[in-house]
């Protein structure tokens, strides 16, 4: 980041913030820039075992983490997708509240995260070479139609495979194992079925499981090591809860224990982004619900269930009223100065992005000053993502933006309940 640049942070800095916390986090502000900007995928711990739809860059989330928190704080994710901020947070000795709509998201984090003992990864390794590879040489296996939501049926042998793998891994007797079996499952199935133009063959399956096992007990093994060496409790059920809920209830759900998070970490929805959560796609964007059938998840909602709203809507109302009354129930349940930190994108960010800094300051959270004119001056251009945006005649320019906000305890507004929410994109939080 350039000297002016972090000088102009600094120089909007809220009057108000003295505390240790905030100075630490203005002081790593080059790191957070650094972080934002690189393009790499990262290929540490366990993050590039599954690809959940614009998932947060690990990179950021670190950096975010190591500003804002100390080793055994608990961090606080209502939109946890793929299970990001829960790995670096048990990772670099914090704990995780992480929860999500979409049972799958919560399914991928619960499998991530939890760490295995040395003779739990023996136990997998042994699933794997005497049961799961053996399965996946047998020729004798019935077909099985792969339904895609137009209708269309096709009968792949690769589809009947996953599905006899998936029913070997539910002999496991461990659920935990029963779940990394199924992760490693899922993650073949991603790379043989999302966004393929073709059906591959059965040994293109058996090669890429072979590959995803191996890459699975390994990055297991190195993240077990890694979250021991922080001391913080080696009982999962401790250092990580998993909830499958809407993020409006979450105060609700937790009671007491929400007066613990030291820091709110998370990437929600992008208002008027066309992402499939809950749906892979191949043969020219067909929709297959094959993620579901592999990890055994009900699934029949619609895309907007998971987006917070309708993606077609013109002003994107449903959605930031949703968001208004998320984080206002998140603001009156926290401690006050509660940091939140948001990493989130647009599809017309001339007016959405003040729209949505307007929805925070009602719901009552201050931002920290890392914006100038409304803008924040920390984001970056999107890198290896595909996305489809309803634009019009609107170009957009593909960033995601990076916002920090302090919690206030109280609601400056009421004006999301029932989604009578305001229509105008006034900047009131200016």
């Amino acid at each position: 980041m350039q000297n002016n640049l972090i000088n102009t942070v600094l120089c909007n800095r809220p009057i108000s913030s003295n505390s240790m916390r905030e100075d630490f986090f203005y002081s790593r502000l080059q790191d957070i820039w650094e972080a934002s900007q690189r393009s790499d995928i990262a290929s540490e711990l366990m993050h590039p075992i599954y690809r959940y739809p614009a998932s947060m860059s690990p990179h950021i989330a670190r950096s975010l983490l190591q500003a804002f928190t100390s080793p055994g704080d608990t961090i606080l994710d209502p939109f946890c997708g793929g299970g990001t901020t829960a790995v670096e947070a048990l990772a670099h000795g914090r704990k995780a509240i992480c929860s999500d709509l979409n049972n799958l998201a919560c399914f991928i984090t619960r499998s991530k995260a939890s760490t295995l003992s040395r003779n739990e990864l023996v136990r997998l390794r042994e699933w794997v070479d005497t049961k799961a590879l053996p399965s996946l040489r047998t020729r004798a296996i019935s077909p099985k139609p792969l339904v895609t939501k137009d209708g269309s049926k096709y009968v792949p042998q690769t589809h009947a495979l996953l599905l006899k793998m998936r029913d070997i891994a539910k002999e496991i007797p461990s659920r935990k194992l029963e779940r990394i079996a199924k992760l490693m499952i899922l993650r073949a199935g991603q790379l043989c079925f999302d966004c393929r133009e073709r059906f591959v063959n059965p040994a293109v399956l058996v090669q890429a499981f072979v590959k995803t096992a191996n890459d699975v007990i390994d990055r297991a093994e190195n993240y077990a090591k890694c979250c021991e060496l922080t001391k913080v409790s080696r009982d999962n059920r401790r250092r990580l809860s998993v909830l499958c809920a809407d993020a409006e209830n979450i105060s609700r759900i937790l009671g007491q224990r929400i007066s613990s998070v030291s820091c709110i970490l998370t990437s929600p929805p992008y208002p008027g982004v066309h992402v499939l959560y809950h749906r892979w796609q191949f043969r020219g964007r067909k929709e297959i619900t094959l993620p579901y059938e592999i990890a055994e998840l009900n699934n029949g909602a619609s895309e907007s269930y998971y987006t917070l709203g309708p993606r077609r809507e013109k002003d994107s109302h449903t959605y930031f009223c949703r968001l208004g009354r998320i984080f206002s129930h998140l603001n009156e349940s926290v401690r006050a100065g509660t940091l939140v930190a948001q990493v989130v994108a647009f599809s017309r960010p001339d007016y959405q992005l003040p729209k949505y800094l307007n929805v925070m300051y009602k719901a009552g959270f201050n931002e920290m000053g890392i914006s100038q004119e409304g803008k924040p001056l920390i984001h970056r251009a999107i890198p290896n993502r595909k996305w489809y945006i309803r634009t019009g005649n609107v170009e957009s320019d593909m960033r995601e933006y990076i916002l920090v906000h302090r919690s206030t305890g109280k609601v400056v507004q009421r004006v999301f309940e029932n989604n009578k929410c305001y229509k105008s994109a006034r900047k009131d939080y200016l």
